[in-house]
């Protein structure tokens, strides 16, 4: 299929192959087997009710798991004997460096029952060893209660990508020898991502943890990317996780949902990338709190270069939308916008939604350059674009 070819060059055809088509190359000769299963185990979803296969093909062909960048672990609830004992093999999965190329890690409870204390301590042993390696450059932590703000903290020093979803933290440390030697880490984590369900409470605020009073370990002073809720749940521990990387910020993600409170963004020197999610409703009307927050901007981040506005919208119950808003133009994206704003150079506007495109697409386009952006016309600043992709949506679950 390939002859004479060069493995370079074969790699590359394979790159922009399905998986069928990597299964099949995989048996055509021992180069291409090797090529093809590179990509094919380069990013696996590990789900806990297959645990023992994976384990079963480690151990058969120990190779697989050296080509391995990115592993989803699907974790269980479940207290049964058999899930304890898989949850124990995963361990060993972890700890026995057979991952000795894995970039990164999702620990993913699948329930909302998942507690941290329940899981085997050969797995908690797996995850510290994983954080002490030099490979793991980001870690993202789903749906598991009462995680130890310890191994938090040694994330923060260990990887440079952290996401924190839906996550309840256990603040206790267990001795002082350990409060001392995490006193003791560098910050790593330059991008760092914390998002709740929209209605509920992050109790204990990760901010009151991790954001400690002058003198003490600075364990955000490397973030240069966050992303958090602006909802009413955790808007404070938000506020104060943007405050305690002010300094070093370059690119801020926002999910807003209706923007129920206004946003009291603090002075932010450096930042060059803003992008705010909200809800539209129907008949679509933006929060008037938006207007607010885009009024504060010339004061807030000077030196701002892309504003990204996401209007989130799920399947149009009753049709196609009503475009009416009465709340007039947004302000200081007008004309005169490089007289507040002088190194602005993009407005994005993107319509995510669950339903088709082509209809409402036209209507969103219109309804951005006529009712809220019309000094931007002809400006060349001004992109509006629509799609939908399944990981926009984890600011609103």
């Amino acid at each position: 299929m390939f002859p004479n070819m060069p493995l370079e060059l074969v790699e590359e055809i394979l790159t922009g192959a399905d998986i069928e088509s990597l299964r099949t190359c995989s048996l055509l000769s021992s180069s291409t087997m090797e090529l093809s299963q590179r990509l094919l185990f380069r990013s696996v979803v590990m789900r806990y009710e297959n645990i023992s296969r994976a384990q079963s093909l480690f151990e058969g062909s120990p190779h697989i798991a050296g080509y391995i960048r990115d592993l989803d672990v699907r974790l269980s609830g479940d207290n049964s004997t058999q899930w304890a004992a898989d949850q124990a093999t995963l361990g060993s999965i972890l700890t026995t460096g057979k991952l000795c190329n894995l970039q990164s890690l999702t620990l993913r409870g699948e329930y909302e029952d998942c507690q941290w204390a329940e899981l085997p301590l050969l797995l908690q042993t797996g995850l510290h060893g994983l954080l002490a390696s030099t490979y793991l450059h980001t870690l993202n932590l789903t749906r598991i209660h009462d995680f130890p703000l310890s191994l938090i903290i040694l994330a923060l020093s260990s990887v440079r990508r952290l996401g924190l979803y839906r996550l309840t933290i256990d603040a206790a440390y267990h001795s002082l020898d350990n409060y001392l030697q995490l006193c003791q880490l560098i910050p790593r984590t330059e991008q760092l991502t914390r998002r709740e369900a929209h209605h509920s409470e992050a109790r204990p605020f990760l901010a009151d943890l991790i954001v400690v009073q002058k003198g003490g370990p600075a364990y955000l002073e490397n973030v240069r990317r966050l992303a958090v809720g602006m909802y009413s749940g955790i808007l404070l521990d938000s506020v104060r996780l943007i405050g305690a990387t002010a300094n070093t910020l370059r690119y801020l993600e926002l999910g807003c949902g209706d923007l129920p409170q206004p946003i009291d963004l603090p002075y932010l020197p450096s930042l060059q990338i803003i992008e705010l999610k909200v809800y539209l409703g129907n008949p679509v009307h933006l929060p008037e709190n938006l207007h607010v927050a885009i009024a504060a901007f010339p004061t807030t981040i000077p030196a701002i270069e892309l504003i990204r506005l996401t209007f989130h919208r799920s399947m149009y119950p009753e049709g196609r939308a009503t475009w009416v808003d009465g709340t007039g133009p947004l302000p200081v994206l007008n004309h005169s916008y490089g007289e507040r704003l002088p190194r602005l150079r993009t407005v994005h506007c993107h319509m995510w939604s669950e339903g088709r495109f082509d209809e409402p697409y036209p209507d969103f386009a219109a309804y951005i350059i006529h009712e809220k952006l019309p000094g931007l016309a002809g400006t060349g600043i001004l992109k509006i674009s629509a799609g939908g992709d399944e990981y926009d949506d984890l600011f609103f679950n």
